[in-house]
């Protein structure tokens, strides 16, 4: 496991979370994230990733992870579409959507 262990000593300034990107794509790494400088200093990786794939790859792994982020306001907003539409649709005796029929309690 030892063989895995990479210094890459990488530094990122960028608005967007460069650790919550890192983790969103599984890389395991020693480091930390400053929000007021919107650095994040990124010292080791545990799973063999080098300087070079971090800093020739992040800017598209942070646009995927930014098309794969919902916010939990996203997500509660969502809910509560379903659920008015489940309400509509049940009253009119159309079927459900999966989303609407999960917001169902019983």
């Amino acid at each position: 496991m030892a063989d895995n262990i990479k210094i890459v000593n990488v530094e990122i300034v960028d608005a967007v979370d460069a650790t919550a990107v890192l983790e969103f794509k599984g890389i395991r790494f020693g480091g930390r994230f400053i929000p007021a400088t919107n650095t994040a200093t990124i010292e080791k990786t545990y799973d063999g990733t080098t300087a070079d794939t971090i800093n020739s790859n992040f800017a598209t792994w942070k646009q995927e992870y930014l098309d794969g982020y919902v916010s939990e306001e996203d997500k509660a907003t969502q809910r509560e579409t379903d659920k008015a539409n489940a309400k509509a649709k049940l009253i009119a005796g159309e079927a459900l959507t999966q989303a609407e029929a999960d917001t169902i309690v019983i």
